[in-house]
């Protein structure tokens, strides 16, 4: 009777063992078909904004364009000379001025008012004195002056001065 009770319990240990693999075997095919799917959609969601990105994309190279043109810089030459005061400890000031901007219609606006602008800063640089601009505080703020110099002739030329970022001072002697 032994004989006969164990092979019914190793029949339904092997059943046990077919039902495991064939769970197995569902639980990755399952799996498989999630990450097709998973891909599908993914693909899919991807074509979407690509179409999308087509539709807006040429507003948004405009924008991008504007925001990174490249900077185009007016120099105002010769070098501005002025005299300081006597018995200072400096005699005179030489200073190259470079004016910077991102709209070519400005650039060619300096350009033609150079007369007006080079008068505005050399009346601007007579006035300051050696001691004011020994420290970097001191040519920072002429700095600041003559760009706001710079603005004021371009406004009273009907101009747009916002469009004039910055002035440079490319060489700055002081003898």
């Amino acid at each position: 009777m032994s004989e006969a009770a164990a092979p019914a319990t190793s029949a339904a240990g092997g059943n046990n063992k077919m039902i495991f693999i064939m769970l197995g075997a569902m639980f990755v095919l399952m799996l498989g078909g999630m990450g097709g799917m998973y891909v599908m959609l993914s693909k899919q969601a991807a074509s979407k904004d690509a179409a999308g990105s087509a539709e807006h994309g040429d507003a948004k190279k405009e924008g991008e364009e504007k925001a990174k043109a490249a900077a185009v810089y007016v120099s105002f030459e010769p070098p501005f000379v002025v005299n300081f005061p006597a018995g200072g400890p400096a005699k005179f000031l030489q200073v190259t001025v470079q004016a910077m901007t991102r709209d070519e219609f400005v650039e060619k606006a300096m350009q033609s008012n150079s007369p007006a602008i080079r008068d505005a800063l050399l009346t601007l640089f007579g006035q300051q004195t050696a001691e004011s601009l020994s420290t970097a505080e001191g040519k920072e703020q002429l700095r600041v002056k003559a760009l706001e110099a710079v603005r004021a002739v371009m406004k009273s030329e009907g101009k747009e001065p916002e469009k004039i970022e910055a002035v440079y001072f490319t060489s700055f002697v002081m003898q």
